[in-house]
């Protein structure tokens, strides 16, 4: 188990490293697109459905890493205040509730894919460009978020194979 949890977290740092690259790629097309468009009346042909594909990337890649690394917003008004136990427990109940409803949105997302390829959907724009790879990578990024918040689950309750020590580290 340990090593599947440890291949999911590696994975998942690297979509976050390609996540924070993408920026750069989106500056690159959009940077081409103005430039083409400004000097030599002549855009760069797809760049906004390119840029579209990119920012799902952006998105829904870094939200499994953001989560691995606990990166997100936490709102803690009342639970600061319970007692330690207490607060494990809401941490644990959390976890398994966040990782529900991302799996059925992932769920959703996954069959709105499919569908997507299968009807071969294209956007409507200066060039065809088809829908399902981004609807691919939001339903692929909804998975590993979904994944992340097992794995945390599992190490708050030591079932993910490693010792205590690892557990408090991370």
């Amino acid at each position: 188990m340990t090593r599947v949890i440890r291949s999911i977290d590696k994975f998942t740092a690297y979509l976050g490293i390609l996540s924070g690259f993408t920026v750069f790629l989106i500056m690159v097309v959009v940077c081409a697109d103005v430039v083409g468009r400004s000097f030599f009346n002549k855009p760069l042909l797809g760049a906004t459905e390119l840029s579209e594909l990119l920012l799902a990337s952006l998105i829904f890649f870094g939200l499994a890493a953001a989560q691995q690394a606990r990166h997100h917003y936490i709102v803690e008004l009342v639970v600061v205040r319970l007692s330690p136990r207490t607060q494990s427990l809401l941490a644990g109940l959390t976890h398994l509730l966040s990782a529900g409803v991302v799996a059925m949105l992932a769920w959703y997302s996954t069959g709105q894919a499919f569908t997507s390829y299968e009807m071969g959907e294209i956007s409507f724009g200066t060039v065809e460009f088809p829908i399902w790879p981004a609807r691919a990578v939001v339903a692929f990024g909804l998975i590993l978020f979904s994944l992340q918040y097992l794995i945390q689950f599992m190490r708050m309750c030591g079932l993910d194979g490693s010792s205590a020590s690892e557990t408090t580290e991370q």
